[in-house]
């Protein structure tokens, strides 16, 4: 093959994966910030579903093929083609006149479309508006930061343990619409029940969810967000002394540990993915992940279903680790991360009913049936009574053809808290507000209501996304800052 046609050949393929990653996530994914897609290609993605991999490539493949096809048919520099054209219309033709100016100017035209594909996917990405975004400095957390470590924070004579479990893309669009949902009947009946039982902080009148934040967009970030009142901007993870695990932050981790708590996070996925397990640990948790599954015997090294190990055995394996917690005489915090209902269409085992024609809402509703089950045995337990359990997702699913557009608010519920509802409806919550909520609704004391940048939902203190409005809000984050590295970087 001559290198002129060799080099036309490769213009026509990046010019379809082009086209094609625009159309694909367009089709199928949430993407509000541009952060998302820089965590997804630059963070640490060790341990990534290969599952998730193939679906992703299945469903682009035939977009791929069928651009390729038009892409080669029209742009392909070969007298093969022009042969065809000409005996299938004829010299005179409309088409082989225009097949033979595309013929003639194949590779400058590729050129510019490849061009205008890049625009297009910026917009697609919405990289234009966080390049913009990023010009701008922002004086958000030197005006609104509150750091844990400079208020005092009280807690009760007799500490309450904490459970809490991170839904995987858990938000509250697969309610019913009785109850703010999309559906007419619940795809999640338990754990609407569980939103009805616990205090549910929503933007309505009715049941609903807090909405997600620049940085919280994916699980690590959200959890990371949720943790800490602090979000995590990927545009810092290039600079050289840029440590994943916020070595600086004073997380609810370290707030616990200094009150003598015993912390662990289980995960059914490898620990190492986008640093979950260095940030954990850095701040005092024990990290239980699929290789510690391994470890312990509980699966064979050969062992992979989806992520790691599915939330089956996730749940069995969080009984026996909260049951070894119980009986120590410290209070403990034990956190778990879900994973069957992560994008593309979900997990399920041979548990789950399947009512549902779609893939990915059989995952949420056999997930709902499973957090169900495991909340009913932990009330149960002798540690109930002194244990509060939160529910909440981590983001809103980014496979976005799923749900409707316009109704999308992340899961929680506060269960076993001593606190009221009383603040809980027609709020404008944001993922940050998920860290003092938690230790508030433990009947821990924090002065002024506030930490990181995060509100006591409890307290009725306006939040952030109230006071600047969530629009003005989510700007000022997504905006460059000199004060971010200080918070985050300089070793406790």
């Amino acid at each position: 093959m001559k290198k002129k046609n060799l080099g036309n050949l490769l213009l026509v393929i990046i010019f379809s994966l082009l086209v094609t990653t625009s159309i694909y996530y367009s089709l199928t994914y949430t993407i509000t910030n541009f952060e998302n897609i820089f965590a997804t290609i630059f963070a640490n993605n060790k341990g990534t579903s290969l599952k998730v991999v193939f679906d992703i490539i299945k469903s682009a493949l035939p977009i791929f093929l069928l651009v390729f096809f038009i892409s080669y048919l029209l742009l392909r520099k070969s007298d093969k083609i022009n042969g065809k054209f000409e005996n299938i219309f004829g010299t005179d033709s409309k088409l082989y006149k225009v097949r033979m100016f595309l013929y003639k100017n194949a590779n400058k035209i590729l050129a510019i479309l490849i061009i205008i594909a890049i625009v297009v996917l910026g917009f697609v990405f919405n990289f234009y508006s966080y390049l913009y975004n990023n010009i701008f400095d922002t004086e958000i957390y030197e005006d609104e930061y509150v750091n844990p470590a400079s208020v005092e924070i009280t807690f009760p004579e007799k500490k309450k343990n904490l459970i809490h479990i991170y839904l995987e893309s858990m938000e509250t669009s697969v309610f019913s619409k009785e109850n703010g949902g999309d559906f007419d009947k619940t795809i999640t009946p338990e754990l609407e029940e569980l939103a009805k039982e616990g205090i549910n902080f929503s933007a309505s009148e009715t049941l609903g969810g807090f909405m997600q934040t620049p940085g919280a967009t994916w699980t690590q970030g959200a959890m990371i967000t949720q943790e800490s009142g602090m979000h995590f901007k990927t545009i810092y993870t290039s600079h050289k002394d840029f440590d994943p695990a916020l070595p600086n932050l004073v997380t609810m981790g370290d707030i616990l540990k200094d009150n003598g708590y015993n912390l662990e996070i289980l995960m059914g996925s490898d620990g190492d993915f986008h640093d979950r397990k260095v940030f954990y640990e850095k701040h005092g948790y024990e990290v239980y992940d699929y290789y510690k599954a391994i470890e312990n015997e509980i699966i064979d090294e050969d062992y992979k279903v989806f992520w790691g190990f599915e939330d089956e055995k996730l749940f069995s394996i969080a009984k026996d680790e909260i049951t070894k917690l119980a009986k120590k005489d410290e209070p403990f915090a034990f956190k778990l991360l879900t994973v069957d209902t992560h994008f593309i269409d979900g997990y399920t085992d041979d548990s789950c009913e399947l009512p549902y024609d779609k893939a990915y809402y059989n995952s949420y509703h056999c997930s709902s049936k499973k957090v169900g089950e495991f909340v009913k045995w932990i009330k149960t337990q002798d540690f109930y009574e002194d244990t509060v359990i939160v529910i909440t997702g981590d983001h809103i699913s980014m496979q976005e053809a799923a749900f409707d557009e316009n109704n999308r608010h992340v899961y929680n519920t506060f269960i076993n808290t001593d606190k009221t509802d009383e603040h809980s409806k027609n709020r404008q919550a944001t993922t940050f507000d998920i860290f003092p909520s938690i230790l508030s609704s433990m009947d821990v004391e924090i002065e002024g209501n506030r930490l990181g940048l995060g509100v006591d939902l409890f307290s009725g203190q306006k939040t952030l996304a109230e006071t600047y409005g969530y629009d003005k809000f989510t700007i000022e984050l997504e905006r460059k800052s000199k004060d971010y590295l200080d918070l985050t970087q300089i070793n406790r």
